[in-house]
């Protein structure tokens, strides 16, 4: 395990009290918002302290990287009305 500063280790004792007094089960903007900690941070010291699997999953990010074609793309920045049609490279 990863060495933690003095203040990296106050920030996971007070990770650790919120989640002991209000449960594991959040996600990591929740619990950075309770603690009143950037999401980044809360996310790193629940990795250094290998907590990351007592929180819940973020409805938004199941893990799973999004991945698009470069026709999709290109449907995608269409449909904003980006790049004229005629400016479209021939796929």
């Amino acid at each position: 395990m990863a060495r933690l500063s003095p203040r990296s280790h106050t920030a996971a004792y007070l990770i650790w009290c919120d989640c002991k007094d209000y449960g594991w089960e959040r996600t990591v903007p929740e619990i950075a918002q309770s603690v009143d900690m950037q999401v980044n941070r809360v996310s790193r010291i629940l990795a250094l302290k290998q907590w990351q699997g007592r929180v819940r999953k973020s409805d938004r990010y199941d893990g799973l990287i999004p991945t698009m074609t470069r026709n999709d793309d290109d449907a995608a920045i269409l449909s904003m009305g980006a790049l004229p049609r005629s400016m479209m490279a021939a796929g």
